[in-house]
This record gives C-alpha cells, sequence and structure tokens, in this order.
C-alpha cells in the first residue's frame, strides 16, 4: 500500500506541474491580448493547483501590477521571493513596485540586497546561438531605481531611471551577447564576471548619484587592469558638474560659470541664504537639485527673496548655485548644442532655437518647426560643425576628450558675439534616440552614425574583427 500511495503521490505532483504549466500560458496569453481578468484568474486557478510555482506567483504579480494594482502586486511577489530568492526577475519587478508606491527606502533595499549577492542578470535579448561576443552593461545602484511601465498591450515593462545613459540605440543588439551587472559597493570583488565578458560598458554616469558604485567599480578595475572598460570608473568620478566646470573654466576658448554646491538639509532657509551670500553666486542664478540631469530640476531666481521661496520648497539634501550668464541673440533666441565624443571623435547632436532660456528637446515639434531658419541652421551644424561653430571654437572642443579621458560623453553649449564656448554641461549622462528623427528625417543618418561609432568603438575595444 505505501508503494501505491508513493506513486500516487508522484502522479499527483506530477498532475499539478502539468496544470500550472498550463495556467502559466493561459496566464501569458491573456495578458498579450490585455485581457487581464482572464491573466488573473488563470494565475489564481494555477496557484490552488500548485501554490509554489514561482513562475505563477511573479506572474500574478505583473499581471496584477499591470491593472495599477500594485499594492496587491506585492502579496504575490513577496511570496515569490520567499520561495526562490535567487530570481532576478522577481527582484526587478518587487523593486519596481515598491518605486511605483512612493516606498522607495524599501525599493532600494530590496535591489541592493539581491544584485549584491547576485551581482549579473542574463541576456533577455540579441542573439541565441551562443557565437556572439560577450559585452557586460554595467549599472550601479546606489540610488537608482527600476521603474514600472505598462505597454499599451497591457503587459507592464521594467525601467531603469536615474544617473545612467542607455544602450539602447548605441548597440548593435543583435551582434552582441548583452549581461547585465550591478554594482553594490564592492561585491564585485568577490563576485568577478565571467571569463566570456570581453568588454565592460560603464554606464553609470552621475558620480553625484552613484559615487560608491563608481568607486566599488574602480576597486575592480584595479584589481582586474587586463579587463577593457568603457568609461573608466576613476574618470567618470571627475565628472561631477563642479569638477567639469572648472575643467573646462581652465581651458582656453571657455567661458564656464562657478557651480557651488550649497547644502540644503538641516538648514533653515536663512542659513541656506547665508551660504549663497557666502559664496557670491549673485541673481539672477541657476539653481539644481544635486544628482539630476533633467530640466525639471532647474530653475532661473531672479533675486534673494525668490531664492528664499525656493529653498522652502525644496527636499533635496543639497543644490547647485550658478550665476547665470545672459546669452540671447539680438532677436531673443536662446541656442543650445550638443556634440557627444566617441573615442575622441566628435559627433554632431542638436542645435535647440528658442525664447526660453532652458531650451530643451521638445521644442523642436513646439517652435523649429514653424521657423525654416532653426532647421536649416541645425541641418548645418549636423552636416559640418565645424564650419557651423568656426575653426578655433571646433579646435577647443575637440582637445575635451583628452581632458576628460573618456571614451563616450557629451557636451552641451552655445556660443558667445565674441566665438567663446559658454558652457553648460559635460557628462556621459546624454541619451541618444531616434524619437525626433522619426518626424525630422535630416536627423535620422547622423543619429545612425552615432549609433554606428559606438558600437564600432565597442567591437575595437573587445577585439572582434
Amino acid at each position: 500500500m505505501a508503494v501505491a500511495s508513493g506513486a500516487n503521490s508522484g502522479e499527483g505532483a506530477r498532475a499539478a506541474i502539468a496544470a500550472a504549466r498550463r495556467c502559466l500560458g493561459e496566464a501569458e496569453a491573456a495578458l498579450r491580448a490585455a485581457d487581464l481578468p482572464a491573466a488573473e484568474e488563470a494565475c489564481r486557478t494555477g496557484l490552488a493547483t500548485r501554490p509554489s510555482s514561482v513562475d505563477l506567483h511573479l506572474k500574478l504579480g505583473e499581471v496584477l501590477a499591470a491593472a495599477a494594482r500594485v499594492e496587491e502586486a506585492l502579496i504575490p511577489l513577496q511570496a515569490a521571493r520567499e520561495i526562490a530568492p535567487g530570481r532576478p526577475d522577481g527582484a526587478r519587478l518587487l523593486s519596481a513596485c515598491l518605486h511605483d508606491l512612493g516606498r522607495e527606502d524599501e525599493a532600494r533595499a530590496v535591489a541592493q540586497a539581491f544584485f549584491a549577492a547576485h551581482p549579473y542578470r542574463p541576456p533577455e535579448d540579441g542573439p541565441r546561438d551562443g557565437q556572439a561576443p560577450t559585452i557586460l552593461r554595467v549599472r550601479g545602484l546606489e540610488r537608482a531605481s527600476f521603474t514600472l511601465g505598462r505597454l499599451r498591450n497591457g503587459e507592464v515593462e521594467i525601467g531603469f531611471n536615474g544617473g545612467h545613459f542607455s544602450l539602447q540605440y548605441l548597440i548593435n543588439w543583435s551582434s552582441w551577447r548583452v549581461l547585465t551587472g550591478y554594482v553594490v559597493g564592492d561585491n564585485w570583488i568577490a563576485k568577478p564576471p565571467t571569463s566570456a565578458v570581453r568588454l565592460l560598458v560603464n554606464t553609470i554616469a552621475d558620480p553625484d548619484r552613484e559615487g560608491a558604485a563608481l568607486t566599488g567599480l574602480a576597486h575592480f578595475a584595479q584589481a582586474h587592469p587586463d579587463m577593457a572598460i568603457i568609461n573608466q570608473p576613476d574618470r567618470v568620478l571627475r565628472t561631477g558638474r563642479q569638477e567639469t566646470a572648472a575643467l573646462v573654466a581652465a581651458r582656453d576658448g571657455f567661458v564656464a560659470p562657478k557651480i557651488v554646491r550649497i547644502p540644503v538639509a538641516g538648514r533653515t532657509v536663512a542659513g541656506s541664504l547665508e551660504a549663497l551670500d557666502a559664496a557670491d553666486i549673485g541673481y539672477p542664478a541657476i539653481f539644481r537639485e544635486t544628482g539630476t540631469q533633467t530640466a525639471r530640476t532647474v530653475e532661473l531666481i531672479a533675486d534673494r527673496d525668490a531664492a528664499a521661496r525656493y529653498l522652502a520648497g525644496v527636499s533635496t539634501p543639497e543644490i547647485y548655485a550658478i550665476p547665470f550668464i545672459e546669452n540671447a541673440d539680438a532677436e531673443g533666441w536662446y541656442t543650445k548644442r550638443r556634440l557627444f565624443f566617441i573615442d575622441g571623435v566628435p559627433y554632431p547632436v542638436v542645435t535647440h532655437t528658442d525664447k526660453v532660456w532652458n531650451v530643451h528637446g521638445g521644442n523642436r515639434r513646439t517652435v523649429m518647426a514653424q521657423y525654416d531658419w532653426m532647421l536649416r541652421r541645425e541641418q548645418d551644424f549636423l552636416r559640418d560643425p565645424k564650419a557651423a561653430l568656426g575653426a578655433d571654437a571646433y579646435a577647443a572642443l575637440s582637445k575635451l576628450p583628452e581632458a576628460t579621458g573618456l571614451d563616450f560623453f557629451g557636451i552641451d553649449f552655445t556660443l558667445l558675439p565674441d566665438g567663446r564656448i559658454l558652457f553648460f554641461e559635460m557628462n556621459a549622462a546624454m541619451r541618444h534616440s531616434f524619437d525626433h528623427a522619426k518626424r525630422f528625417a535630416y536627423m535620422k543618418p547622423h543619429m545612425q552614425q552615432i549609433s554606428d561609432a559606438f558600437d564600432s568603438m565597442c567591437r575595437r575595444r573587445a577585439g572582434v574583427v
């Protein structure tokens, strides 16, 4: 009887596994069809048969997150974590859900704890034949976040945000096997990447946000001097806003306003104002939250009263204060140009024109499309940046790769009437995409040139013929 009971038990377990797999397939099909109620029902039916199914717990968490029931999604995601603590997809989704709920400390703790012990995530895209060379995309997790995105078809997409540049359009994904490695302190010292890795692409770009991760990666690089690395971490550590402004200010042909870091946390508004007065920044001034790269965290402050109002509402521990140098032309138009540098070679990216001082990308559609001269000027810059900028300015800019030591970075700037370069910012936290090329076709070949150049640099550094 005991033998028969064991056989029956084994058959029951196999039947439960088969039923769980069937339910998982039904849930995935329903999710692709954006039928979230059916996907949820399939997951719960499968879990009733096999409560230990990690895949069903994760799928249910994904379905609930897609339905914007993020708080509920935490229950199956926590269950999956308890059953199989080594699943990177579960850690990323759980962290992203916590971030979506505003529980940032918990989200970061989940991600850091997991990837400190399991630094490497296998490829999700790219060739499957195993013959493609392997590169390792390096990310830091000091203050970066996994984010939750909901696609139009009802599925969930996990993003990654804060202090990095994206490889999405910089490499030819069909030619590489791309692993992702997460740096948490010195976790790579004890767990170095596999010997199959031909190249590290360090996408960590902001020392304010990811200084500890860059330091940990620098320790690894010192211990493995033969490892090829795009953007050596010790050099990225020297690209904070204050450091780059000082570097550029010391060079011929540039005008770079000094940048001062003002503590805010733990100080009264009056205390921060005193620090501003002591720094002698003057007004108007640009205030920016430290550790940020977007226009949403920047304000032009007209006077000391406006500074007091800003400081009363800011939540960041520190801000940057930067003297504002008026740079509009005689008709009141402001210009921002951008160059990328890839393996020492400059590549033109944009020439934005607008009536507002803080010129950013969306204005090509809202403003520039109405003025042929703006589009022609951008096209001239993309075709021949040396002619557009002048030989002296172009030569001064072309010396920046040697000064920074970086393999990939960008600079935002404009030209003053006397031909000097007014510096805005310089770092690797620059976005490359084809978004605007969909409407403005003249941009596409130049954006493709950037993609090709970066991919070629990776091939050279990885020793791929």
